[in-house]
């Protein structure tokens, strides 16, 4: 694969860098420079290939997951199962780094996982629980680094979404993946003070949800969730250039 490594020169602008990767591994697949069967290089080598971070090496595979490009299989990494796109209304063209288009993915969320926390506080299990739980402690470790606590923040939500007992929730997070969390401001935030407390402010807010849905209160977990996702939405619609932005 090192071979391939000058044939792309990242983008100048940190933003859409997931989407470029996407497009060079797609065009990779298309040309059969990878080929169906083959294992991407790993995460480290990707990294390197295109000069970007390990968390934007994750979005876009997760971006070729949810188009059927790839499948993951633990512990050996990241397959070419199709050389062709499937295409999905929710994933195709969203790159999640404009603040349009956060504040277009957060409105589609803010009822699905409304209604998921509410069916979490009925459906949940001990073991839902004890998962749930673990993520928190995971979540409050990981404050101090910002991709660790992506990967956490993700991982809360998809918990929630199984212990709905409902299998379409978890195609809803996958089809996302970690990308339906955006990084964006938590990179802009230059202090670590500030980043610190942002990262405190979104964990007492899982705490919130994790603590109706443990006390088996439909309604008030659904106000959490909305509280929680309504908050990032008012951020990010607050950063749009004009009210009107749509794309």
């Amino acid at each position: 694969m090192t071979s391939l490594d000058s044939q792309f020169t990242p983008p100048r602008r940190r933003q859409n860098l997931s989407a470029y990767v996407v497009g060079a591994l797609e065009e990779m697949i298309q040309r059969e420079q990878l080929k169906v069967g083959d294992r991407l290089p790993t995460e480290s080598q990707l990294g390197e290939m295109f000069d970007v971070s390990r968390t934007v090496v994750r979005e876009a595979v997760s971006h070729l997951k949810s188009r059927g490009l790839v499948e993951t299989r633990r512990g050996i990494g990241a397959f070419v199962i199709r050389r062709h796109a499937s295409t999905s209304f929710m994933t195709e063209g969203l790159s999640l780094e404009t603040a349009s288009e956060i504040v277009q993915v957060l409105e589609f969320r803010i009822p699905i996982e409304t209604e998921a926390a509410g069916l979490a506080a009925q459906r949940r299990t001990e073991q839902d629980i004890s998962a749930l739980e673990e993520n928190l402690a995971r979540f409050a470790r990981s404050i101090g680094d910002r991709h660790l606590a992506k990967q956490e923040d993700f991982e809360f939500h998809r918990l929630i979404g199984a212990a709905c007992r409902n299998h379409v929730y978890l195609r809803f997070y996958d089809f996302f993946g970690e990308t339906m969390v955006p990084r964006s401001h938590v990179e802009d935030l230059g202090a670590r003070d500030e980043m610190m407390r942002y990262l405190e402010n979104v964990l007492e807010e899982h705490r919130a949800i994790y603590r109706a849905i443990v006390d088996c209160e439909p309604d008030r977990a659904r106000q959490a969730m909305q509280d929680h996702l309504g908050r990032s939405w008012r951020l990010y619609h607050g950063r749009l250039e004009t009210p009107g932005e749509s794309d």
